[in-house]
């Protein structure tokens, strides 16, 4: 599965109903779908941090939960997509809170901030309650795979938050088991008066990939250098912990980042990346130092990114697979430096792609429109993953078919559920493989073996990542 490392350990009709829909989830039992009967809040008898993530346009709504959390006994903040700014404040936030509340939408879901904050709830293992802001909204992607792990997922009532609501949110804050957190948190309330911004010194060197880093990641940063130049990439480097350095953030395509301690505490290399997050410029981190990794708002600025971890030449070309370390960082900078089109083109596209599929339809219906089929939140009606248990080894198997290796010249991967908007594809597969990290050779060899019984069967092969290891999973879970 590629040579990257992750950071992972391991529309529709509306519903009106005036009650709230819930969905609990278990590693071990099924989710399922229950309507809650009313009840009365249930009040905190201990001190549970809440933070209550939103998109700007849901401010209102979280505000007035956050008033009716804090009549609660709950102590609750509220983090938007554009407040506050500073990465240092929206990582001690979520660092300070018990559990994590997000009310998602279709804005939420496009916000890079937004996505930014439940990526890094859900690497810290945070518990995650998940509100659905629109009824007839559900989340695809990241944020889908991220809410289908939730503790809890509650629906809005169409009234907004009803005494049900949060009779239903109240019940699952005070049963969430609170970690200690071993780390010092400052108090949101002295963090809001804290004006941390770094004034950064732009340079104007240009190129499409900037690669930046300071002195203890240097021998990192030329390696990487001088292979992106011998591939004729356009490349710059610069070294942030210079005197008078100047970054010429604003100037590329793609930031290289190459991370170590030193460039976590380094006001400069803060202020490059919070840049790049601004201008929404696409990072490609690279960890340099062994046995370590970022914390704080450098661990927020990568949150959902997909890490390479290269300490020195042996590390980058070391055979994986039938790639490297090196190779895997070059294809995903390269793929990145793709121009990216505009809203406008990408909905030109989809409405074409649209009608195209009704005149195929048009063609294969007797009458039209078709009648309208309903639309159910019920989970246990849709598509669920088929679990597979291994039977124990045979000594004399029985072999009906051949199995055969694969490697890049012999087979094609499975071509990408996605077009090159970023617009998901229609393709029948029989099967689809989600799997965990240290299972690739495992789903290899599955692979393998399903094309030789000519199953046609789609898996995230060879690390065509899109940079974000749920993003990854989710590209076929949810089309």
């Amino acid at each position: 599965m590629g040579c990257g490392a992750s950071f992972s350990p391991a529309a529709h009709e509306r519903i009106n109903s005036n009650a709230v829909i819930a969905i609990t989830s278990s590693a071990i039992t099924q989710q399922e779908l229950i309507k809650s009967n009313q009840s009365t809040p249930a009040m905190s008898s201990a001190t549970i941090n809440v933070l209550i993530t939103c998109h700007q346009n849901e401010k209102n709504v979280a505000d007035r939960l956050r008033s009716q959390l804090i009549d609660l006994k709950f102590n609750c903040y509220v983090l938007v997509d554009a407040m506050p700014q500073s990465t240092v404040a929206r990582a001690n936030l979520i660092q300070w809170c018990d559990v994590f509340i997000s009310i998602i939408s279709r804005s939420y879901q496009r916000a890079l901030f937004c996505m930014e904050t439940i990526n890094y709830a859900k690497y810290h293992g945070i518990p995650i309650v998940v509100i659905l802001a629109e009824s007839n909204f559900q989340p695809y992607g990241a944020l889908g795979v991220i809410s289908a792990g939730a503790v809890h997922t509650m629906l809005l009532d169409d009234d907004g938050i009803s005494e049900n609501v949060l009779a239903q949110l109240s019940d699952a804050l005070v049963n969430q088991k609170i970690k200690k957190n071993s780390k010092n948190v400052t108090d949101p309330a002295k963090m809001e008066a804290n004006n941390d911004k770094v004034n950064l010194i732009h340079g104007e060197t240009q190129c499409t990939i900037l690669i930046c880093t300071v002195d203890d990641g240097a021998a990192v940063a030329q390696l990487v250098y001088e292979d992106f130049v011998s591939n004729n990439l356009n490349v710059e480097f610069e070294n942030l912990s210079q005197p008078n350095a100047a970054c010429s953030v604003r100037q590329c395509n793609v930031l290289v980042p190459i991370l170590t301690a030193r460039f976590e505490q380094t006001p400069m290399c803060r202020g490059a990346l919070e840049e790049a997050r601004r201008l929404q410029k696409p990072i490609v981190p690279v960890i340099a130092t062994k046995d370590w990794r970022p914390e704080d708002w450098l661990d927020l600025t990568i949150a959902g990114c997909e890490v390479f971890r290269i300490f020195d030449n042996e590390s980058a070309y070391e055979a994986f697979l039938d790639s490297s370390r090196m190779s895997g960082l070059r294809a995903d900078v390269t793929m990145r430096c793709r121009p990216v089109p505009s809203r406008a083109e990408r909905e030109k596209a989809e409405i074409k792609s649209l009608k195209e599929k009704i005149q195929e339809c048009k063609g294969k219906l007797k009458t039209w429109p078709p009648a309208h089929k309903l639309r159910t939140l019920s989970i246990l009606t849709d598509r669920q993953a088929v679990r597979v248990t291994l039977s124990e080894l045979n000594a004399q198997p029985d072999v009906t078919h051949m199995h055969e290796t694969i490697s890049r010249s012999d087979i094609k991967a499975p071509a990408p559920m996605v077009d090159e908007y970023g617009f998901s594809k229609r393709r029948e597969v029989d099967c689809m493989i989600s799997y965990e990290w240290d299972n690739h050779k495992l789903v290899r060899q599955i692979y393998e073996d399903m094309t030789m019984r000519e199953i046609r069967v789609w898996f995230d092969i060879w690390g065509s990542m899109q940079g974000n290891a749920s993003e990854t999973m989710a590209t076929g879970l949810f089309i």
